[in-house]
């Protein structure tokens, strides 16, 4: 399946930084697009997680907020 046509279907994105965030969005049914690498340093780089929510899944459903 080509790129374009996969990702016709995501409805929304999110990014993050954490590792344990991005694992909540998995466990409620999103879909890792892509893991980037960013330099922020001369010896420093971080991992930004990309997640996807597709239209088949029905309503988005996130985590619920730990600090409300």
């Amino acid at each position: 399946m080509e790129a374009h046509t996969y990702f016709k279907d995501v409805i929304e994105v999110y990014k993050t930084y954490s590792d344990t965030e991005a694992n909540k969005y998995l466990n409620l049914g999103w879909v890792m697009l892509n893991v980037e690498s960013q330099q922020s340093g001369a010896h420093d780089w971080h991992s930004v997680f990309v997640l996807g929510w597709f239209r088949t899944s029905g309503d988005v459903s996130r985590p619920e907020n730990e600090f409300i």
